[in-house]
């Protein structure tokens, strides 16, 4: 083996055209296995950005041919669950609607890390056919608090469908909880007829697939999440497949898999959602809480991620972003009573990033591959000061979306985020950190942890790639 490296090192010289790193760690079957990376060799070797691209390409990165599979298990078992709730549609009540699924979430972004193992899909519906609606925004009624921004109501202008306004709407608003509600049950007569005709569908995904799926070793569980339903996807595929999966020895998977029905908002990529609202709105409100449904800009988000992608291809931010991503989700390991990963979702650090390049204006130079180690203890400094203060604005809502010139028109116009949609002024912005989006115990709790990951970073990703040794290849 090589020689060790120690994260107490500051530098080291390498004569040889290539470094390579090798960590000898223990996987989920408590076998040691062999964790490579290479990279070229410099005169001088920064060790801090040597162990970080270490741990980045053996640790974070999301292993290829994992996806595919991945891939080939969830999105068609999802498209059956569509089509079959599309097709079977009830008189009076809402309509599964559009020609596919939507889908976001870190895997669609490519901002996913360590594992494939989570989906997320919005179900586009619709009112039955002849009822119309309007929709009203908290930030844009006077009479609301700012911790209700970000969310809406959706009301409904005909009340001649009296079976359905009975069952789902009140006071002329359509009611969140009552169509998670109907969701659930369309998702469970669905998993039902899955269930029953697993051998039919089967067969026609194995001919588009470039493995075989036996569907007698395929288990599909349900269970109720805050704006939708979660399915749980297992799969064996088998010791025998040609398909051999790094650290997955018994080539057992798991996904989750997030089903929300969404409400499409005017003529744009903006739905409402039924997740509640937690919090209580003045006694003299008109408006009732379980009226709220909360805006959802993933989409939006996503067009951003991948405009900054496309724009700035030699940036280190996504693999800033990743890179903050596994040390959360791998924190339990170090710490067994971690709550970062129950916490800290993915959408707050991707917000935290943005944050950061919307105040240098998206600046390549700053964000040069170089200065990677620089951008970590920002994005990490950045986290800790949010946790402190218990406020992180949603930046898609940011009032300053529209001054950003990005190849000569503002950032706003890339995107075709419609004005309605955009903060006129600085109090009507959303914080992600309110107590209607987080709790504030569990907030306090994470922020001493996050201190202490800003103050001991490199130790922290040394204890994941520890006993790391190191090679010298002419």
């Amino acid at each position: 083996m090589g020689q060790s490296v120690s994260s107490e090192q500051e530098k080291a010289s390498c004569n040889g055209s290539k470094v390579r790193m090798i960590s000898c760690i223990k996987d989920d079957n408590g076998k040691i296995v062999d964790m490579k990376s290479e990279h070229p060799a410099r005169d001088r070797q920064d060790v801090e950005v040597l162990i970080l691209n270490h741990f980045y390409k053996a640790f974070v990165d999301v292993n290829s041919l994992m996806l595919q599979v991945a891939q080939e298990i969830v999105e068609p078992i999802v498209s059956e669950f569509y089509k079959f709730m599309k097709d079977n549609e009830e008189p009076n009540q809402p309509r599964i609607i559009g020609d596919a699924p939507l889908k976001s979430g870190s895997v669609e972004e490519q901002l996913k890390v360590l594992h494939p193992d989570e989906f997320d899909f919005m179900f586009p519906i619709a009112l039955p056919s002849g009822m119309a609606k309007s929709f009203k925004f908290c930030h844009s009624e006077s009479d609301l608090p700012q911790t209700s921004f970000g969310f809406g109501m959706i009301q409904i202008q005909d009340q001649g469908n009296e079976r359905f306004v009975s069952k789902f709407v009140e006071n002329q608003y359509l009611l969140p909880d009552k169509i998670k509600d109907w969701f659930k049950s369309k998702t469970q007569k669905a998993m039902e007829f899955v269930e029953k005709n697993k051998k039919d569908i089967f067969r026609s995904i194995n001919v588009k697939n470039t493995f075989q799926i036996n569907p007698g070793d395929i288990i599909i569980k349900m269970a109720e999440i805050g704006a939708g339903v979660c399915l749980t996807i297992k799969y064996d595929i088998g010791i025998n497949t040609v398909h051999h999966i790094p650290r997955k020895e018994k080539n057992i998977f798991s996904y989750s898999v997030d089903l929300i029905p969404a409400i499409q908002v005017e003529a744009s990529d903006i739905y409402l959602i039924p997740k509640s609202f937690k919090s209580e709105l003045p006694l003299n409100s008109k408006v009732r809480k379980t009226y709220l449904w909360r805006l959802s800009f993933s989409l939006y988000e996503m067009s951003l991620i991948r405009f900054l992608g496309q724009r700035m291809q030699l940036s280190c931010h996504t693999k800033c972003l990743k890179i903050l991503k596994a040390l959360r989700d791998l924190d339990t390991k170090n710490n067994p009573s971690s709550q970062l990963s129950s916490v800290l979702t993915s959408y707050h650090l991707k917000t935290m990033l943005l944050h950061i390049m919307v105040k240098d204006k998206f600046s390549m130079e700053k964000w040069k591959g170089s200065l990677l180690v620089d951008r970590i203890k920002e994005l990490l400094e950045f986290m800790q000061k949010a946790t402190k203060e218990r406020r992180l604005e949603n930046v898609l809502f940011s009032y300053e979306l529209n001054s950003i010139p990005f190849d000569g028109k503002p950032l706003q116009k890339h995107l075709k985020l419609p004005d309605w949609a955009i903060a006129k002024k600085q109090p009507q912005t959303i914080n992600l950190f309110s107590e209607n989006f987080i709790d504030h115990n569990s907030l306090d709790q994470v922020r001493a942890r996050v201190k202490e990951i800003q103050e001991q970073w490199l130790n922290v990703i040394h204890k994941h790639v520890a006993p790391l040794y190191l090679e010298i290849i002419s």
